[in-house]
């Protein structure tokens, strides 16, 4: 199985997984994320979980997968962000945070040269409040071997 399918795999059993623990658990919201990195000059598709750490709503923890498309190979991040929203409205928010990151690369060009890079993340982000469906956008640097930026829009509900 290509890592392209076990990527595709993860992430849509993280979408899955997100949109359940909306209806079963208050305080979890799921997302849905597209943009592009940077470095690899691809687009990428992406979902994760946002969990209120503390009831106030300052302090989230993020988990997500993004899947990344370079012209040749596959990119899969794995990713534990945690972030502090501040208090600026009850119509916009915005946030800075940091976590571990896993970028799962694979190359196409068969052998053996798949590899894995482990990393941290650094991200700011500007959310709108919207009901039941919050659209943002965020900026994000991924420190590792293979340094990467991503600029990316989503939806959380």
């Amino acid at each position: 199985m290509s890592k392209r399918t076990i990527g595709t795999c993860v992430l849509a059993m993280g979408l899955l997984a997100a949109a359940a623990a909306t209806q079963v658990r208050a305080g979890v919201d799921g997302d849905v994320r597209a943009g592009a990195y940077a470095d690899a000059e691809a687009p990428m598709v992406g979902g994760g979980m946002l969990f209120d750490l503390e009831k106030s709503k300052h302090w989230f923890f993020n988990p997500n997968a993004e899947l990344v498309f370079p012209d040749e190979g596959d990119l899969l991040t794995l990713n534990g962000d945690f972030h502090y929203d501040f208090a600026s409205s009850k119509r916009v928010s915005y946030w800075v945070g940091a976590g571990p990151a896993v970028l799962l690369a694979d190359d196409d060009l068969g052998g053996d040269n798949d590899n894995a890079d482990f990393g941290a993340n650094l991200l700011g982000g500007l959310g709108a409040v919207h009901g039941d469906v919050r659209p943002f956008g965020q900026v994000k640097v991924t420190l590792a071997d293979d340094t990467e930026a991503a600029l990316l829009f989503g939806i959380r509900f």
